[in-house]
């Protein structure tokens, strides 16, 4: 009998219970719910936050690459840069050296004291020389089996008689200044040769004077440059009224 009662007693008590058990297994649930969901928002935040590491990296590797080419384009445009820089130096130094060449020829050859001659022409030619101004025009130009022969007319315009004059003669083919021969390798194309004349120059007249120009030196002549001097002069006296 004491037993029973002691069930019964156990059995009030649970039913007394119950309702706060109850709420306080639906409060855990509730509880845990919660808890659940912050744990799978945690570990969504992780999976993200270890995506953003892992992609990280390759970012970086990406930008270093994009960096490392455009070193590379760089390097290269300095190297083309550097290229052109000693190309243009080297153009400049020929370029300096043509125009010195070319001042050369305007001063031998443009100047009155060397003068070009033209084989085909007989147009005269003003010669400044150490005794006065003289006018050289070619009478007549011919081939010979050892090279060319020239009668040259001088004409003295003072009034004075000279004597010992000296020619310095050069000839061959004519310099092209656009090709791709240099001035001083032109040059050294050209033969030479020093020419006395026994005669005397009698003022106001033409003296015909002949030169052979031997060797050749060119199968085609086109060019003769021509120097002049004198070792006498004598003055003619002015006629008094």
């Amino acid at each position: 009998m004491k037993q029973k009662v002691i069930i019964f007693g156990v059995i009030m008590l649970l039913c007394s219970l119950s309702p706060s058990v109850i709420s306080a297994q639906e409060d855990a649930k509730s509880r845990l719910g919660q808890l659940e969901a912050r744990t799978k928002s945690l570990e969504a935040s992780i999976k993200q936050l270890k995506l953003d590491i892992e992609t990280m990296p390759i970012k970086v590797n990406l930008d270093a690459e994009g960096v490392e080419k455009r070193i590379s384009h760089m390097e290269r445009n300095v190297d083309s840069l550097e290229t052109y820089i000693r190309e243009f130096t080297s153009n400049l130094t020929n370029f300096t050296k043509e125009i010195g060449n070319q001042i050369d020829v305007k001063v031998r050859v443009g100047g009155d004291k060397v003068i070009a001659l033209d084989p085909g022409s007989n147009k005269f030619t003003k010669i400044d020389t150490n005794g006065g101004v003289f006018l050289l025009a070619i009478n007549k130009f011919q081939a010979t089996e050892e090279g060319y022969r020239m009668l040259l007319n001088v004409g003295n315009l003072n009034n004075a008689t000279y004597t010992g004059l000296k020619f310095k003669l050069h000839w061959g083919k004519a310099w092209d200044p656009n090709s791709t021969v240099k001035y001083n390798q032109w040059r050294s194309t050209l033969v030479g040769g020093e020419y006395n004349y026994p005669g005397e120059l009698f003022s106001g007249e033409w003296t015909e004077i002949t030169f052979d120009l031997t060797p050749a030196g060119s199968h085609v002549l086109e060019y003769i440059e021509c120097e002049m001097e004198v070792e006498g002069v004598q003055l003619l006296k002015q006629p008094t009224e």
